[in-house]
């Protein structure tokens, strides 16, 4: 889904920041798959339920 490549000078720090990343975009995914839920859950007109569907659109 996303990969990230930083270079740093220390090879430890650019580990921390690369599970940092992962857990980011873990916790992204987890919400998006959230949003897709609630969206199903929702009436299929409600307007909370189109914010929902453009904003898991506009994130992925």
């Amino acid at each position: 889904m996303f990969s990230a490549a930083i270079n740093l000078p220390t090879p430890g720090m650019s580990k921390k920041l690369s599970l940092l990343l992962d857990l980011e975009l873990k916790s992204l995914s987890k919400l998006l798959s959230w949003i897709s839920v609630l969206s199903v859950l929702l009436p299929k007109n409600s307007m909370l339920n189109n914010m929902l569907k453009l904003e898991s659109w506009k994130a992925s």
